[in-house]
């Protein structure tokens, strides 16, 4: 629904007549979706980000074939006209470890406060 409200103003500087006219726009929003529906519009949400994520997933792993193939070209070239292999260890790797192994040193203040002034850890 569109409201309207006109004011006029009076300039001080004479006869000018300005007219300000204030637009009130209220929308309407459904507020009657139901738990069965917000877990509906999720789902497809889901549904759409794992099938973006499964594309870029092939598309890199087709990039990691290119790569490994354009890698074994680049090196033969490399031989022939003696320069050195490239190497090119791009991926990274993760590995889990558990903080509390027999050799692993306390996260304290203290210990903090040792490392820091160089003093040793008196294990």
């Amino acid at each position: 629904m569109d409201h309207r409200h006109t004011r006029r103003l009076l300039s001080r500087y004479g006869d000018v007549t300005f007219s300000l006219t204030c637009i009130m726009i209220r929308l309407e929003v459904p507020v009657s979706k139901t738990l069965r529906d917000w877990l509906a519009e999720g789902e497809q949400l889901y549904s759409a980000a794992m099938e973006e994520y499964q594309s870029i997933e092939a598309q890199l792993d087709e990039l990691e074939v290119r790569l490994a193939a354009k890698k074994s070209e680049l090196n033969q070239i490399a031989q022939v006209i003696g320069k050195p292999p490239v190497e090119g260890g791009r991926r990274l790797t993760a590995q889990l470890v558990d903080d509390h192994g027999p050799n692993s040193v306390p996260n304290s203040p203290a210990t903090i406060a040792r490392a820091l002034t160089g003093r040793g850890l008196g294990r």
